[in-house]
């Protein structure tokens, strides 16, 4: 499951749209944890204080995804830390240098 683009595509936090929400989680077994936001389908960095909501948001949905899976006594579950690399990464204008480091966010993401 990779909410990130589906907040993305609708330029929402899915508020609307909790059946297909709840239906996409009973069926996902592997999580992409991207953190995105209407505007983009990645943050720069999901730990600073600009991106509260959005990574609320995002954890909520895959604890969701967790606890069905432990209601179902299914212990299989997958995760891939998938922020990408320039130029899906944001950039400093001008100079194409990434805002962040994908290494240090994506090891940042495997504590949360």
């Amino acid at each position: 499951m990779d909410f990130s683009h589906w907040v993305c595509v609708s330029k929402s936090f899915l508020e609307g749209h909790e059946d297909f929400v709840s239906r996409a989680v009973k069926c996902s077994a592997h999580v992409y944890v991207r953190v995105g936001r209407p505007q983009s389908p990645q943050v720069t960095h999901p730990a600073p204080s600009e991106n509260p909501a959005a990574l609320q948001k995002h954890c909520a949905w895959w604890d969701a995804i967790v606890a069905g899976l432990q209601a179902n006594s299914d212990e299989n579950l997958t995760i891939t830390t998938e922020f990408e690399p320039v130029p899906y990464m944001p950039t400093l204008s001008f100079t194409n240098q990434a805002v962040g480091d994908q290494f240090e966010i994506n090891v940042w993401m495997l504590g949360v």
